[in-house]
């Protein structure tokens, strides 16, 4: 079985909680869209237990988001871009400055290599499973064209949001660490291609298709599943994807 979750921000009681519900088995996984840093401002280490067990959980797999972005490139830019990077964190919703706060304060060099820049690069900004028929495509933000300016296109991949009356089977085929894949496979949102959108929240998704939202945690709509969070008071949702469709595996307060 596989399930999704999104926006953690870096609440790692909450993580173990899940982990502990799913009693992951052999072949289950956990596709975790991206956030998962940034927001426990009462406990802003446990951004880093949260990233521990992850990395060390192989049923688990992490997708970069926006915030992971951003660390990343906070860790890779030289003093003058740094500053730019430091502007766009400042300027997310779900704060930061506490997870700063204890980089600077309690975290060594060593620990700062590891996590910024071996474990935050060593993750994809896309992935993909196959589930009976259907094609997930898995992204924090939204598909894009892909730009041989590599960390162009994850920026994008990242920090975008999509457009729900677009067919992104084109783009999908065209990211390099998909497409290839799928080659020979004729994949529209018609015939099995689910995007799956970890910033996007359900409520917003429905006010811009202009629909009720029938179930809260996920809401699709033409091929876009979206299944973000708003805000760390926000429930956390599990979405659980079979062959016959999505749903709701568990909610966290």
């Amino acid at each position: 079985m596989n399930y999704f979750v999104s926006c953690l921000y870096g609440q790692y009681g909450k993580y173990l909680s899940i982990i502990k519900d799913l009693n992951l088995k052999e072949k289950d996984r956990l596709w975790i869209l991206g956030d998962v840093i940034d927001g426990n401002e009462e406990n802003p280490g446990e951004n880093i237990l949260l990233l521990d067990a992850i990395e060390k959980n192989p049923k688990v797999r992490l997708i970069a988001g926006d915030h992971e972005y951003v660390r990343l490139m906070q860790e890779l830019s030289d003093e003058k871009d740094k500053k730019k990077w430091d502007q766009k964190e400042a300027a997310f919703a779900v704060s930061g400055k506490a997870f700063d706060e204890y980089i600077k304060g309690s975290m060594t060099e060593e620990q700062r290599s590891h996590y910024f820049l071996q474990f935050l690069s060593g993750i994809k900004a896309s992935e993909s499973v196959r589930i009976g028929n259907k094609y997930i495509y898995m992204v924090h933000g939204a598909p894009a064209k892909y730009s041989y300016d590599q960390k162009e296109w994850e920026r994008k991949v990242c920090f975008g949001f999509p457009d729900l009356n677009k067919d992104y089977g084109g783009l999908v085929m065209g990211d390099p660490q998909i497409g290839g894949g799928l080659l020979g496979e004729r994949i529209t949102h018609k015939r099995g291609l689910v995007v799956l959108c970890g910033q996007l929240p359900p409520e917003r998704a429905a006010l811009m298709a202009g629909q009720s939202l029938l179930e809260k945690g996920a809401f699709y709509h033409n091929g876009v599943l979206a299944i973000g969070r708003d805000a760390v008071t926000d429930p956390t949702y599990v979405i659980g994807i079979d062959e016959l469709g999505f749903f709701i595996k568990g909610k966290y307060d």
